[in-house]
């Protein structure tokens, strides 16, 4: 790439930021809330539109079921390994080339996974959207996969495992959900083992993703600089293409396992960490919204809440506390 255009995709990208900052300052207030809009594609992709000209930006963020539960056994982490690779090459652009293309653009895009769900995201400014969306589309369409570029990101991943061996916020995260749903989908590590990394195949890869990138599970929200006619052509070329159904396995029903001992993990670090769970109500209770807002003011609003302001600000005896 010229000097010349690497100035003008750090400009772009500023430009970007610059857009981003103001889309936040330019979210209604409660007392003017934002207009949703329900709209539905002509291939009858159900999208939520929320239409803002004030900056000349738009950002796409969909995702679809899948993640580590639907892992075949052997092949944990290949849920968070198809997000590494989305953005390593496609159609006829090796990653190089691919990555010049979006650094061109000052686009934005990555990919993520949990255990339920398959997440991706776009953003770019109005000007670059066709050109833009193409790349997505190319991405979630035709992977190149190769060779080199899954030995690389094989190997990112393999250190990403060394070094959570060693934070004991994963180390307890992991051991906890083993404990707690031992014998479960969910209770297998999302991130794979040093083992089933090593095993995963260019052929895991595809097969993986065609199972689950579909359009009866996906879901499709876009804001910024975009009418819905816009929104319904742009959301019809990047995923109408793709198969009406997955291919998704059953998740059995969780039934969380009691646990009758505690369990210590020795590690030579200078901090504890501690976890605990009990069973809660479903999405779909009554209660569960009240629940939500209640958790919320007692451990899950950062430093505002009554957790954080007892145990860490006025006494001092921890550095983290939430729930």
């Amino acid at each position: 790439m010229s000097s010349l255009q690497s100035r003008l995709s750090v400009f772009v990208s500023s430009a970007i930021a610059l857009c981003m900052t103001a889309l936040v300052l330019a979210i209604p207030t409660p007392a003017q809330a934002m207009k949703i809009q329900d709209i539905k594609t002509k291939a009858g992709i159900r999208v939520w539109l929320v239409e803002e000209h004030a900056v000349p930006l738009v950002a796409l963020r969909f995702s679809f079921m899948g993640g580590s539960a639907q892992e075949a056994d052997g092949k944990e982490g290949v849920a968070n390994f198809l997000s590494g690779m989305l953005d390593e090459g496609a159609g006829d652009m090796d990653a190089a080339k691919y990555q010049a293309r979006m650094e061109e653009l000052a686009m934005r895009m990555s990919f993520d996974a949990t255990r339920d769900y398959q997440y991706g995201s776009l953003e770019t400014l109005a000007a670059n959207r066709i050109e833009a969306v193409a790349m997505l589309k190319l991405a979630l369409e035709k992977p190149l996969f190769a060779t080199d570029a899954v030995d690389r990101v094989r190997s990112q991943l393999l250190s990403n495992l060394a070094y959570s061996a060693k934070n004991p916020d994963s180390v307890v995260a992991e051991r906890w959900a083993a404990t707690a749903f031992k014998g479960h989908p969910y209770g297998r590590p999302s991130s794979g083992t040093v083992d089933s990394l090593k095993t995963i195949t260019r052929d895991d890869l595809a097969a993986y993703k065609s199972s689950i990138f579909a359009r009866d599970t996906l879901q499709v929200v876009v804001v910024g600089d975009i009418t819905a006619d816009q929104a319904i052509a742009m959301v019809d070329d990047v995923f109408g293409g793709l198969p009406a159904t997955g291919k998704l396995k059953a998740i059995p029903a969780i039934e969380p396992n009691p646990v009758d001992k505690l369990t210590v993990v020795e590690m030579n670090v200078p901090q504890s960490v501690a976890r605990f769970g009990l069973r809660a109500m479903p999405r779909k209770d009554k209660d569960f919204i009240p629940a939500f807002v209640l958790n919320h003011i007692l451990g899950g609003g950062g430093f505002a809440s009554r957790l954080m302001e007892e145990v860490r600000e006025k006494r001092g005896l921890a550095y983290s506390v939430y729930s």
